[in-house]
């Protein structure tokens, strides 16, 4: 009895000894309750105090944007979170929110409190635009997916980022597996990063120019969506890309997913059959045949989008699938105050493929619109056409478009319709405002051929359908849909094509002439089956005489008489 006593009693002094280090490690205004029972020992301890806060954006930092600066925060424990901007006026958060702030240095307030006190966090930043500007208006569209939106981190941030992406959710995206310096180029003094003017993720390719973006030459994983191939093979400058470059990842329902070592043009096409000779088809440019050498070009359809006072590059791979060397000449058709072709002429040899890059400028007196026509590849007495279009647009527009033609509407017949989407987004705040909406369809060489202007009430975004008719005389060949929008003395523009064809049906079409033939055959089966029905319920027929014979009835004697008297008639 006296041993169990004196074990309550240092149990007992353990705890005594035990309990000033246990609030050792609770923070300042942590409280600890404990209890302990007659049925043995046992300690309950409930921590409880401040909440805890933590800023996760904005940082510390120079920030190169006005508007949509992120704020984002976790509040462990909080019953309530608020925040003010330069000591201004509390507001209440829920969660993340965009914030504006105006140029020059901030103060940002964030505060967090529970019935056990108050946390406080601040953040010092800077905003600057003209620190240093990111061109990425490519990959910020109706489009952009999962494109990382590089505005929202700080010049610092952008020194060093990991799982950079770059997408089109139409086309196919760039992820890079290390770590890019995004705030630094081949030209540091202009303190300039275009990323659309020199990065490309489109129909069946995606590239970047590693002249212009050095940091960007890094190993990536690339996704390219929407194939009809069944069993790809992938590109690199329009050559087969070996294993040490390209790995195939996975293909399923369309999208190709391989890493890359390093940038350079990729494409993908159809792997040939055993037997069939690797490489291009012997149909030129735009199908056609360059007399006795024949070329393939992707694409045969480049268009450019430039702000005034800036430029933009980009590239076309040509073919020579023939069996000789050639000499190419290249030549701008109506845009050679816009595109330069720093290598003109040269020789492509047989089976050569070359990665064409050029460049289009558009001076501070360029009107901001769309300008249409072509760069001629000639060779050997033949030419053939690439069509191009540049659209010039305001720098710092107020609003961001984009335009894509349905599915369903991109080949129709002549007269036939054309429907485009148009998604507008207000890029100056969230206040409604009316903006007129500029379209046109134009030829491959530039003339107008429908217009049409209406005015649109916007506040933060607008997603709207238009229908066009096209003449009946329209020729066979690919046309622009261009949108051009004008608010403030700003200007943004987007475009996409359809093709006129005399030899093919657009779905439209197609859906109906395949229900007319279905409707004309089921209204023969019908009429088939009505005269069928019609044929078994004739009455069957048979004669009195014939039914006498057999004793079936007895013919009355009138009846005899007159049947007697006509076949006498008959015979006389």
């Amino acid at each position: 009895m006296v041993k169990k006593e004196f074990y309550l009693v240092f149990l007992s002094l353990a705890l005594v000894l035990a309990f000033p280090l246990v609030l050792g490690e609770i923070s300042e205004n942590s409280s600890l309750t404990g209890k302990v029972t007659s049925e043995g020992a046992s300690l309950v301890i409930s921590i409880t105090g401040t909440p805890s806060l933590e800023v996760i954006s904005p940082v510390n930092g120079i920030y190169m944007t006005e508007n949509n600066l992120s704020l984002s925060y976790t509040a462990l424990s909080a019953d309530n979170v608020w925040y003010n901007l330069d000591e201004g006026p509390n507001i209440t958060l829920t969660g993340s929110i965009l914030f504006s702030a105006s140029r020059g240095g901030h103060k940002l307030y964030i505060y967090a409190n529970n019935s056990y006190g108050m946390r406080l966090s601040k953040v010092m930043f800077v905003v600057n635009p003209e620190m240093f500007l990111i061109d990425y208006d490519k990959f910020r569209g109706a489009y952009k997916g999962n494109s990382t939106d590089f505005l929202m981190h700080s010049f610092h941030e952008l020194g060093d980022m990991e799982g950079v992406t770059l997408e089109d959710s139409r086309y196919g995206k760039i992820i890079f597996r290390g770590r890019v310096n995004v705030s630094d180029d081949s030209f540091i003094p202009d303190k300039v990063v275009n990323l659309s003017r020199d990065v490309t993720v489109s129909n069946n390719m995606i590239g970047i120019n590693s002249t212009g973006l050095p940091n960007f030459n890094k190993s990536a994983t690339l996704y390219f969506y929407n194939l009809t191939f069944s069993n790809p093979r992938i590109l690199a400058d329009g050559e087969v890309c070996p294993e040490s470059l390209c790995g195939e990842v996975l293909y399923s329902g369309g999208t190709l997913e391989f890493n890359v070592t390093h940038f350079t043009v990729y494409s993908v096409e159809e792997s040939p059959s055993e037997g069939s000779p690797g490489g291009g088809s012997s149909r030129g440019v735009n199908g056609g045949v360059m007399n006795s050498v024949s070329f393939d070009a992707n694409p045969t359809y480049v268009p450019l989008e430039v702000s005034v006072g800036s430029n933009v590059s980009s590239y076309f791979i040509l073919t020579n699938t023939g069996s000789t060397d050639a000499p190419i000449s290249l030549s701008v058709e109506n845009l050679s105050s816009f595109i330069k072709i720093p290598e003109e002429n040269f020789i492509l040899k047989a089976g050569e493929n070359k990665v064409i890059h050029f460049s289009a400028f558009a001076n501070k007196s360029v009107l901001p619109d769309i300008y249409v026509g072509g760069i001629v590849v000639s060779s050997g007495g033949g030419t053939k056409r690439i069509l191009v279009s540049v659209e010039v647009t305001s720098k710092e527009p107020l609003f961001d478009v984009s335009l894509d033609v349905l599915p369903e509407y991109r080949r129709i017949l002549p007269g036939g319709d054309v429907t485009g989407r148009t998604t507008l987004y207000n890029l100056g705040g969230s206040e409604k405002v009316d903006v007129l909406l500029i379209y046109e369809i134009l030829d491959e060489k530039g003339n107008v051929i429908v217009s049409k202007n209406e005015t649109v009430a916007v506040e933060t975004s607008l997603d709207i359908l238009r229908t066009f008719h096209m003449p009946e005389e329209s020729p066979s060949g690919k046309y622009i849909l261009y949108v051009r929008t004008d608010y403030g003395g700003k200007t943004a523009s987007a475009s996409s094509t359809f093709d006129v064809s005399l030899n093919s049906f657009d779905r439209k079409s197609q859906m109906l002439f395949i229900s007319s033939i279905i409707m004309i055959a089921f209204l023969f089966v019908v009429f088939i089956s009505i005269r069928k029905v019609k044929k078994d319920k004739r009455p069957f027929k048979i004669s009195e005489d014939a039914l006498a014979r057999k004793g079936f009835i007895k013919i009355k004697p009138e009846k005899i008489l007159a049947s007697a008297f006509k076949s006498k008639l008959w015979k006389e």
